[in-house]
């Protein structure tokens, strides 16, 4: 008789290369940064397009984050990205990932249509 394994956990890790689609995560400095409305531009902005994960780094005393990449920056949210377009991403604000671009835009378009 053969061993049958029950259940296998699977690494979902995030690639360099994988496509995303973020929401930043609400604290207490938030509105210090931004304002109510600028916040809200960036929120709506963040969930609606997809961003690419183009490197992966560390601070010294916080935990990783993924720098993302898009192409495409309205003029009134680009102060808070970095001249080349990337924005520090941390984990838990990754709401979706895959290295197939066509699989977000599906998730994106069933959000546009309510499906």
């Amino acid at each position: 008789m053969k061993y049958i394994k029950t259940y296998e956990t699977i690494e979902d890790e995030l690639q360099i290369g994988d496509f995303v689609i973020c929401k930043e995560k609400e604290n207490s400095y938030t509105y210090s940064i931004y304002s109510q409305d600028d916040y809200e531009k960036l929120q709506y902005f963040l969930e609606n397009n997809i961003g690419l994960i183009k490197k992966k780094g560390k601070r010294a005393t916080s935990q990783p984050y993924y720098k993302v990449f898009y192409d495409y920056l309205p003029d009134n949210i680009k102060q808070y990205f970095s001249p080349k377009n990337l924005r520090p991403i941390y984990k838990e604000e990754i709401l979706y990932h895959s290295s197939n671009k066509e699989d977000i835009e599906q998730i994106l378009n069933a959000k546009k249509y309510n499906l």
